[in-house]
């Protein structure tokens, strides 16, 4: 019973982690709040956006839209493994869930990777795979 707790916990953290990041970008993007606020702070929490905009005003634009694209697909990533957590989908998916949440939030990412690996047997196998 402990190890369904872990997986409903680490599906949690993963949507945690990526509605924290749509949350934020639409408030920088919006311009609810100065964007060098959010960045004083977020750095922080989720460090990958601040070394795209640095390496951006360092003057490599290109590895700054590789981190950013990264940073995005993080997030729709860690949504998409958090929802597969919740209806106990296949591991593999869930775990590549959890290393997106890695990437857009690394706190919470590394609880879900350990919180997703406690509990690998609770999940569903996949068809190639036979005991």
């Amino acid at each position: 019973m402990r190890k369904r707790k872990f997986q409903m916990a680490a599906g949690i953290l993963m949507l945690t982690a990526g509605v924290f990041n749509i949350v934020w970008l639409i408030v920088v993007l919006a311009r609810i709040i100065d964007a060098k606020a959010v960045f004083r702070f977020i750095w922080v929490v989720s460090p990958l956006p601040y070394f795209g905009v640095a390496t951006g005003y360092g003057g490599n634009i290109g590895l700054s839209n590789v981190l950013a694209f990264v940073f995005l697909m993080a997030i729709f990533v860690s949504i998409f493994g958090g929802v597969l957590s919740l209806g106990r989908k296949p591991w593999g998916l869930v775990l590549t869930g959890a290393i997106g949440t890695l990437l857009c939030f690394p706190i919470l990412g590394l609880v879900a990777i350990i919180l997703t690996i406690m509990s690998r047997r609770r999940f569903k196998r996949p068809l190639w795979y036979l005991d």
